[in-house]
């Protein structure tokens, strides 16, 4: 028998235990705005978060026999209400499916509160800014006449393009509002309040959801929304998130609903971390050259503190945390504790066993 159906069958099929039978937890992280068109690699990269690419991954883990559980990391002030839109849906299908946790980090508002709403467990920090469930559109008129036909917009002031010294675009179209949002000219009132309508649809669609994911009514949610921003605290005290922690506690959570027995360690796969080239390496592209940075400043500290070389190590951290003095009370500090041998701060339980492969 060939050795891939040997590899296929699951160690759990035989008892084994340890690390090759536990429970598998993806963490996917979603970080910048939310923009449409294609992306990166987990649908979260130097330019933002983009459907394409996590709407598939989200799919495909849910599709997943081999994981447990999904832990969603957002950091995102938001974007494009379409692409909100589509991520949000192919949350929903993933929650559907298997155990889903939303974790946000320093920000999650407006698109970001949207695709973590799709979770039936929402975990913020404290201090995580959140909320802001409404709309903000709207046009740019650059040039063209006023309602008068005057040359000047609708301000009495002259246009941009007018301002520019003659510079102006004709446009050639067909349809009632092909010029709807053109920046040539400002909204007719017919266009204006077709606009209005489109907006108030979206934020009622944005609302309506939002109520239905928090198992809130409708008017219970319009009070928590109208773009009103909260903190993860004030959030969990009015019911728009379920906990306060970081990624430890997420995925704490998710083994937890996922049926893992108390005391058994899962083993957490991170599925988006953005693949840097040997090239981008050696380039400095790809965030290289800021991790480069990080090394350096790091190196420069121990240096300094293995020589007790107490204000190098400050000016070493000071470059790292980006304080603005070498001597700011908050890097002394940590200069004298880390000479001193004693940590200066400490990473959460959680260990990654897996990349992007599993």
């Amino acid at each position: 028998m060939p050795l891939k159906k040997y590899a296929r069958v699951s160690p759990s099929a035989f008892g084994l235990a340890g690390a090759w039978g536990a429970p598998r937890i993806a963490v996917v992280r979603a970080s910048g705005a939310i923009t449409g068109g294609g992306g990166g690699g987990g649908g979260s990269s130097s330019n933002g978060i983009t459907p394409g690419p996590l709407v598939s991954l989200l799919n495909a883990l849910a599709d997943d026999k081999r994981i447990a559980a999904v832990v969603l990391r957002i950091d995102s002030p938001g974007g494009d209400a379409l692409a909100s839109d589509l991520i949000w849906r192919a949350a929903r299908r993933l929650a559907a499916r298997k155990v889903l946790v939303a974790s946000m980090g320093d920000l999650a508002a407006s698109g970001g509160y949207y695709i973590a709403m799709a979770a039936p467990t929402i975990v913020a920090q404290p201090l995580t800014l959140t909320g802001s469930i409404g709309i903000v559109t709207g046009k740019v008129a650059l040039g063209g006449e006023g309602p008068g036909g005057s040359g000047e917009n609708e301000g009495g002031k002259r246009s941009v393009y007018e301002r520019l010294g003659g510079y102006n675009k004709t446009l050639v179209s067909r349809g009632r509002y092909a010029e709807l949002l053109t920046e040539t000219r400002p909204f007719s009132a017919e266009e204006r309040a077709l606009f209005q309508e489109g907006a108030a649809t979206a934020y009622a669609s944005f609302r309506d959801k939002a109520a239905g994911c928090r198992g809130k009514s409708r008017a219970g949610l319009e009070a928590l929304a109208q773009g009103r921003v909260w903190t993860g605290k004030a959030a969990l005290e009015a019911g728009l998130v379920d906990a306060l922690g970081g990624t430890a506690t997420a995925v704490a959570i998710a083994a937890a609903a996922a049926g893992v027995p108390a005391g058994v360690r899962p083993r957490v796969y991170e599925l988006s971390r953005a693949r840097v080239s040997p090239l981008a390496l050696v380039t400095g592209g790809g965030g290289a050259s800021a991790l480069l940075d990080v090394a350096g400043s790091l190196a420069a500290a121990f240096t300094a503190a293995a020589s007790g070389d107490v204000a190098g190590v400050a000016r070493a951290l000071a470059g790292l945390a980006g304080v603005g003095s070498s001597d700011g009370a908050g890097a002394a500090a940590a200069a004298q504790a880390l000479a001193a041998g004693r940590v200066v701060a400490a990473a959460p339980d959680v260990r990654v066993v897996g990349s992007s492969e599993l």
